[in-house]
């Protein structure tokens, strides 16, 4: 009901003498105790099902249908054989016979009362109805299309009811777009979302790559120009170094010289050190 919108009395009547059988879902196939889906599955509704007599489709996202999965193969395991004439949802009491509409109205309130919902359970129907509409307002459920599987008269069941079917293409539209409102739809994620959120990790993983690749090309560079910058640091200051030196060296020279020069004025009669008597 909340993920295909189908009314309670689709899944079984009230006497529970009918119902949706797996021969009206496409897209399960059985082999010995293992079920496998391929979601969404395509539920066809038939005429005598239907509030408004027209037979029409909806589908069932991934999460209705690994509920689905689950539930059969419990009855597989039971020792059911399961044909395509099996009803989808049996009676406890009676392998053969569908639940009756009663009964399961009666599971839903049980099951909402122990999860604390103090709603009916028509609310599940209602509960498509608001995501499919949440899906034209982001415009990827056309109109014709949540009325359709809902069951509604209108433009698409016109076609559908009177031109015997629609075209594949019409079919494969419908599907692409409940596909799309999966997102709204269940209450868990998604593979396709999970794969969406992997793929976007592994853009965001490729471009920090890159960018930590970029920086480490940057300190690379900045470290080789540190290194040159420091060499030339210490060619200047061996340079000054030599400068130094070499001005001492001749600063010591020209002191000693003076003091010889002295000298030798003294030791020749205050003679100039040049040969000259000074005046």
């Amino acid at each position: 009901m909340a993920f295909a919108g189908v009314r309670p009395a689709v899944i079984g009547d009230l006497h529970g003498n009918n119902g949706l059988t797996l021969g009206d879902i496409e897209g399960i196939s059985i082999e010995k105790n293992t079920v496998t889906v391929e979601p969404p599955l395509k539920v066809t509704i038939p005429e005598n099902l239907s509030k408004t007599s027209y037979k029409y489709f909806t589908f069932l996202c991934e999460e209705g249908a690994l509920h689905l999965r689950n539930y059969l193969e419990i009855r597989l395991k039971d020792g059911e054989k399961i044909m395509p004439s099996s009803p989808i949802v049996r009676s406890i009491h009676n392998k053969k016979k569908f639940v009756c509409t009663n009964a399961i109205l009666r599971g839903i309130k049980i099951s909402f009362k122990k999860a604390g919902i103090n709603k009916r359970p028509y609310v599940l129907r209602r509960y498509f109805a608001s995501k499919m509409l949440l899906g034209e307002y982001k415009g990827i459920m056309p109109h014709s299309f949540s009325q359709f599987m809902m069951g509604h008269k209108g433009e698409m069941m016109d076609q559908y009811t009177l031109h015997k079917g629609l075209l594949t293409v019409q079919i494969d539209n419908i599907k692409e777009a409940y596909r799309k409102c999966y997102k709204y739809i269940q209450t868990g994620t998604s593979l396709e979302e999970l794969e969406e959120t992997n793929a976007r990790l592994e853009k965001v993983e490729a471009k920090n790559e890159t960018l930590e690749e970029m920086l480490l090309e940057k300190l690379k560079k900045s470290s080789e120009r540190e290194k040159q910058m420091q060499k030339q640091i210490d060619e200047l200051k061996q340079e000054l170094h030599d400068s130094k030196m070499v001005e001492m060296l001749l600063s010591n020279y020209t002191d000693g010289f003076d003091r010889l020069r002295s000298l030798l004025n003294n030791f020749n009669g205050n003679k100039d050190y040049s040969g000259k008597t000074p005046e």
